[in-house]
Order: C-alpha cells, then sequence, then structure tokens
C-alpha cells in the first residue's frame, strides 16, 4: 500500500504534464503527506472542461457512506479489483484522477522495527499515480437549522509491487507515464475495461529504494531532511 508521500516540486510536474506553469507561487514543499490531509490532484469535472489542479482530501468516502470517518479505510484502491468493488466502482468508471509525487515511503520490518524507505523514480522525473475521486456530502442539524457541507475525496490505486520494491512491500502505487496519465484522468478517454488493461499492462519506470530516519514515522516531521538517506539500514 501506500501511506505517505512526498510532493517537493510543482512546476516539474506541470511540465511533465504538459500544463501551464505560470502560476505556482501558493506551492510549499510537502515531505511527508498522510491520510486525512489535503493534496492536489489533476481531475475534470466535464468533458469540456480542461484538467485542472485542485486540493481533495486524502481516504476514499463514497457518496453513500454515513460518516466521513469511511475515508480512512479507502486511501488505497487495489487496481485489480477496484471496478467491482461498491467503495470505488462508480469512481473507478467515471472520476478518475491523477495524484502528482516526488515518491513514497514504505516500510520493510526487521525484528520489532519498521525501518522507512523513501521510493522515487531512477530518473529524477516526479511520479504521476492513478488515482480515483468521490463527492460525499455530509449534513449537520443545529437545533432549528440542518445545513450540507460537500467534501471531495480521493485514493491512490495500486497494483503488484515490482523490481526492487519487492523486496521490503507486495504492493505499489500505480504509476503512469504523462500520456497514461492524461489519458486516465480524461472523462470519456477510457471506459472500464481500458482501465483495467492500464491496470494491468501500464510500465514501471525504474524505482530506486533510498534509505531515510524514523523521523518520517511522526506526520507532525515535515522537513526536506526527511528524504535525505539515512546511514544504519539498508534492504536486506
Amino acid at each position: 500500500m501506500c501511506g505517505r508521500y512526498v510532493l517537493s516540486t510543482w512546476v516539474d510536474v506541470l511540465d511533465l504534464l504538459g500544463l501551464d506553469s505560470a502560476d505556482a507561487s501558493w506551492f510549499e514543499p510537502r515531505f511527508n503527506i498522510a491520510p486525512t490531509q489535503s493534496a492536489p490532484v489533476f481531475l475534470q469535472r466535464d468533458s469540456a472542461a480542461p484538467l485542472l489542479d485542485e486540493r481533495l482530501r486524502w481516504g476514499l468516502i463514497p457518496h453513500w457512506a454515513k460518516e466521513r470517518s469511511f475515508g480512512a479505510r479507502c486511501i488505497n484502491a487495489r487496481g485489480e479489483t477496484a471496478h467491482e468493488k461498491p467503495s470505488f466502482r462508480e469512481a473507478f468508471a467515471r472520476r478518475r484522477c491523477i495524484v502528482p509525487a516526488t515518491g513514497f515511503y514504505e516500510w520493510q520490518r526487521e525484528g520489532r522495527e519498521r525501518l522507512p524507505y523513501f521510493v522515487h523514480r531512477s530518473d529524477g522525473e516526479p511520479m504521476l499515480f492513478a488515482g480515483l475521486w468521490s463527492s460525499w456530502s455530509e449534513r449537520t442539524t443545529d437545533t432549528m437549522f440542518e445545513s450540507e457541507s460537500v467534501l471531495e475525496t480521493f485514493t491512490i490505486v495500486t497494483r503488484a509491487a515490482e523490481g526492487p520494491l519487492t523486496r521490503i512491500h507486495d504492493r505499489a502505487p500505480l504509476i503512469l507515464d504523462p500520456i497514461l496519465a492524461r489519458q486516465w484522468a480524461t472523462l470519456g478517454h477510457l471506459d472500464t475495461a481500458a482501465a483495467r488493461e492500464v491496470v494491468a499492462e501500464a510500465p514501471t519506470p525504474e524505482l530506486s529504494l533510498r534509505p531515510v530516519a524514523k523521523a518520517v514515522n511522526n506526520v507532525r516531521h515535515q522537513g526536506a531532511e526527511l528524504v535525505i538517506e539515512c546511514v544504519g539500514h539498508g534492504v536486506r
């Protein structure tokens, strides 16, 4: 699974997707994005609209869920079965998105310890994760008034790990090249069958693993030092 990730560059992501990179003044690098936090994703709201970046909450809440806490169990969607699972079925068919990242963290268990690694593309390019998104309405009642707020959420699609990552974990985010990523998120471009083919057949870029300090285990730690190589443990 993917439970934490990094987004430390923005202009490079826009360049990779061929999007306008004129305004990046809002962006601040983030080195420890965690579930329930908001993060940028790229999505298309209707077939006539452009692909835009928006901030959604990590942890997909399907429209029929009764509580927002439902999203905590839906931070990842298994690509092989997402098309048939009630939590993801509708989003897989009609609400796919791109989740940009610089890399992600994964952990290897050694005895009682869980040792973290930063996983990144060997060529240094940003990653474009396949994602799904949903819109959920929450109703609240305050003595005399009833109100409704809309919360939009996303999940990261995963599939079987490949290459060096298999030495520490059996799952990984589905990483798409720019052309496939735009097709994935463009409404009407891929039907469910074609999207399933992407999950099964999209090539995985070459990945590298870097041991990092256990400070990343605490979501309060957010600095760039989290991705610096840590001498003391390594993939066995």
